[in-house]
This record gives C-alpha cells, structure tokens and sequence, in this order.
C-alpha cells in the first residue's frame, strides 16, 4: 500500500485568469521555503548533537511541500464579543499541523497562538 501522505498530493489550483504572476512567484517562495526548511532540519540536528544531514532520508528528492496562504481582514474587538473567543474576528480555529516543520509569518498584530 502507498505511503499516508501520498493522498496529499495532488494538482494545485491556480487562479492563472485572475492573478497570472501569482504562481511564479509562489513557486518560487515554496522552493526557497524548502531550501530554508532543509537548513533549519540541519540545525536541529546538530542542536542533538547528530550528523547535520541525520535528517535529509527522512525528507528524500522529493519531500511533501504545504503551502496555505491566509490573510485575514483587521477586525476590532467589541464588548460584546469579549469572553467569547470565537466571536472575536477571523481566524483558524484549533488544528494540528501535518507537516514535519511548519514556518509561520507572524505581524505585530498577533494573535497566532502555539499549544
């Protein structure tokens, strides 16, 4: 049977009509994330005092690369909204990354919460 991951794989979907330089640019910024990604593994590595590349196997010629693009609108938070977390605006609610490593873009503005 195939490797759990594999049904993760699939053909993105580009809005190539409305946005045309957006897949260059993304595709670019996901192989730069990964170079980034392999980098930070080594680091880790020898953080555990183990050989830099212990963890390049795991990740072979081909790793399973996420991207999830989210921008969410400023909203500002009403009395009748505190107490309530879910009502405070937008956001994700509580979820598990899938990846092996997740890299996060975070403002000044907050809000990204890690348990």
């Amino acid at each position: 049977s195939e490797p759990f991951y594999k049904r993760l794989l699939g053909a993105n979907q580009w809005p190539d009509g409305h946005v045309p330089t957006l897949r260059p640019h993304i595709t670019q910024f996901m192989d730069e994330m990964e170079v980034l990604s392999r980098r930070i593994m080594s680091y880790l590595a020898l953080s555990l005092a183990l050989p830099r590349n212990y963890f390049d196997d795991t990740f072979g010629d081909c790793p399973n690369v996420q991207l999830k693009i989210c921008r969410y609108p400023p909203v500002e938070v009403n009395s009748e909204c505190k107490g309530n977390d879910d009502s405070n605006g937008f956001g994700v609610g509580a979820h598990t990354d899938s990846g092996y490593l997740s890299l996060l873009l975070q403002d000044d503005v907050g809000g990204l919460q890690v348990q």
